[in-house]
């Protein structure tokens, strides 16, 4: 293993965004609200508006985590500009290869999205979302400061199954 970067692709490397978030909803399908499933759908136009988007950093941060050349993770955020919501980032798509975990990868790729995230001055909450029962992910995020503000019953449904949610914000003011 080399010096792992965070970094974002450019819209031309749109096939290795594809394939970390596949892999993603396919090794984890219980930690996303998107299923592999629908996303292998999507057509190669989706992935490449995706990084352009987040290329003009308006709205929308796309980070991976780089070994080399290989994308091993990735996490997004999103927000609007309205004069009601536009204070509040969310953050969604928190990945790491099941290979690399361990390592403090997904605490960098945090640490690196809430400093993007603080360059806009508007932004003082960031939320976001995270089962239950995915300890690994509930610890990272306690780890950066988020703290529990609600659990959402019944969030997600995998087959039969229905899957609660923790609702968890940083507050940056």
């Amino acid at each position: 293993m080399g010096q792992i970067v965070i970094a974002t692709l450019l819209p031309e490397e749109w096939q290795k965004y594809k394939e970390i978030r596949l892999e993603a909803l396919k090794n984890d399908p219980t930690a996303f609200s998107a299923t592999y499933e629908e996303k292998i759908l999507n057509p190669d136009q989706k992935w490449i508006d995706g990084l352009k988007d987040a290329e003009k950093r308006e709205c929308d941060i796309l980070l991976f985590a780089k070994d080399g050349e290989k994308v091993i993770g990735m996490i997004g955020a999103y927000w609007n500009n309205q004069p009601t919501t536009g204070h509040t980032a969310n953050i969604w798509g928190v990945y790491v290869n099941r290979n690399y975990r361990g390592q403090g990868i997904g605490k960098k790729l945090m640490d690196v999205i809430v400093d993007e995230i603080k360059k806009h001055p508007q932004i003082i909450k960031i939320s976001l979302g995270v089962n239950t029962k995915n300890e690994p992910a509930l610890e990272l995020y306690k780890s950066c400061d988020f703290k529990i503000v609600g659990t959402l019953q019944k969030e997600l449904k995998f087959g039969d199954n229905f899957v609660d949610e923790y609702l968890m914000e940083l507050l940056m003011n």
